[in-house]
């Protein structure tokens, strides 16, 4: 089972299992009541947490976990440049309070459409875009068997972005997915392109 680590824990958040799930606790109460019920994607920033983590528990406060099986994770890539978006070659993500499984058959589905590179193993620890939610993910989700799609956003030309028709028999209901978007710097039509991606996989294979 090929882990990625939390590598960022301990320096753009607390790797203290206790300190960590009271911040989260603390961060999501002040939060308030929710105000979107049942979104089906929410944006949230990829600061260190003194920084972004009250703004991020405004956008993890309005999801339900009930009926979630899978949480899709896109965020832009710092580290290396991509001409497409990459896909995890891990099975599991690590955080100070508690892990997430990835979801490698949906994985496996996208990689199989062609539009998608694969982390390579450096670039995956490095990124912190993807991480910075996977606390949050993993504090919301408590008690539920949800997994995880991580995705890195590169920078996509016009060629990359035209429509992808998949066709296979429907499998799994797009109803039980979330979609998270990690606060690009411009909402891109790269990323609206690789949602409509992962929408397709979703209903078709």
């Amino acid at each position: 089972m090929s882990r990625r680590k939390a590598t960022h824990a301990g320096s753009w958040y607390t790797d203290d299992e206790g300190k960590l799930d009271a911040q989260l606790s603390h961060w999501l109460r002040d939060a308030g009541d929710v105000t979107v019920p049942n979104p089906r994607a929410v944006i949230g920033p990829h600061a260190g947490f003194s920084y972004s983590g009250p703004t991020a528990a405004y956008a993890y406060k309005q999801i339900d976990p009930e009926g979630v099986q899978r949480v899709f994770v896109l965020g832009p890539s710092h580290c290396i440049y991509l001409s497409s978006c990459a896909l995890t070659t891990r099975s599991v993500y690590e955080t100070p309070i508690g892990n997430l499984n990835v979801d490698t058959d949906i994985v496996a589905s996208l990689h199989e459409t062609k539009l998608f590179e694969k982390m390579n193993k450096k670039a995956e620890e490095d990124e912190h875009s993807l991480e910075m939610h996977l606390p949050f993910i993993a504090k919301v989700m408590s008690g539920h068997p949800v997994k995880i799609i991580p995705i890195l956003v590169g920078s996509l030309d016009a060629e990359a972005e035209a429509v992808v028709t998949v066709s296979h028999c429907t499998t799994v209901p797009l109803c039980a997915c979330v979609f998270l978007l990690c606060c690009f710097e411009s909402l891109c039509v790269s990323v609206f392109h690789i949602l409509f991606v992962c929408v397709c996989v979703c209903l078709f294979v």
